[in-house]
């Protein structure tokens, strides 16, 4: 860490320099791009364990001192959207992990934060499913294709979904109807 001086128009200004590690925000984004990198690798064991990691860096909103000014307003929507896209890619590293049971009260509480959210909406509704839950699973289906009319969004996978659960023909292993991977394009790679 160093401070450095320079002179702009006549006043003196200051900066301090930090290396990145020392960062929190470019540490989580490492460890989210070394996640995503071992999702994306089909390790899913380690890719859930390094976007945990990552994900429990969280301690509250990001930039919560200054997120009245201006300044900070895109950096925290950018955070927030890597948050969002680790904790779902996490969770989707464990459904990968047959671990579907584990995370369902994860996918209900961000159903309720993220009701348009398709991705959280399909797998929710798989991991009710292979729960033994087909009833709910039907259930949580027909609501997220109402909330997917009502945003303009296309249900087309969500339907195809809910005729495989009311059939009792969804697939006992993989994601069907979904990108094998998660929402990869949102994370932004670390600055090093």
């Amino acid at each position: 860490m160093s401070l450095l001086t320079d002179n702009v128009g006549g006043s003196t200004a200051y900066a301090l320099r930090v290396h990145s590690e020392r960062v929190d925000a470019s540490r989580f984004e490492a460890g989210v791009a070394d996640g995503m990198r071992e999702f994306h690798h089909g390790r899913f064991d380690t890719a859930s364990e390094v976007l945990r990691a990552a994900v429990s860096m969280r301690r509250g909103k990001p930039l919560a001192d200054v997120a009245d000014r201006a300044f900070a307003q895109a950096e925290i929507v950018r955070l927030e959207g890597s948050y969002r896209v680790a904790l779902l890619a996490r969770v989707q590293a464990d459904v990968q992990r047959g671990l579907h049971r584990t995370v369902i009260g994860e996918l209900e509480v961000m159903a309720d934060l993220w009701p348009d959210d398709e991705m959280v909406s399909l797998l929710l509704v798989i991991c009710l499913y292979r729960s033994g839950r087909s009833a709910e699973a039907a259930r949580a289906c027909r609501a997220a294709i109402e909330v997917t009319l009502e945003h303009g969004l296309d249900p087309r996978r969500l339907a195809a979904l809910q005729l495989d659960v009311l059939s009792s023909s969804l697939p006992s292993a993989g994601l069907p109807h979904m990108p094998s991977a998660p929402l990869a394009s949102h994370v932004v790679t670390p600055v090093r």
